[in-house]
């Protein structure tokens, strides 16, 4: 356990317990993780590039208008 959350392992734990997995359901998860990160980082790109280019324009979210009406005092 110590060798994979290193100084983040509850106090209810022993960090010599051992955590068992599936190495196909590691497997799947990493692969997922990587598309998934590989997804992001080309959203990413593209926004810059789109802004860059003057094609991107910036609008306030739902939750960003929420936050601006609930919290006045901060603009």
């Amino acid at each position: 356990m110590q060798d994979i959350l290193g100084d983040s392992i509850p106090e209810s734990k022993d960090p010599g317990d051992h955590i068992m997995f599936s190495l196909e359901g590691l497997e799947d998860f990493i692969t997922n993780s990587i598309q998934d990160t590989e997804g992001v980082r080309a959203a990413r790109r593209a926004k810059k590039l789109m802004q860059t280019a003057g094609v991107w324009v910036e609008e306030e979210t739902f939750a960003q208008s929420k936050w601006r009406r609930l919290n006045p005092s901060e603009e």
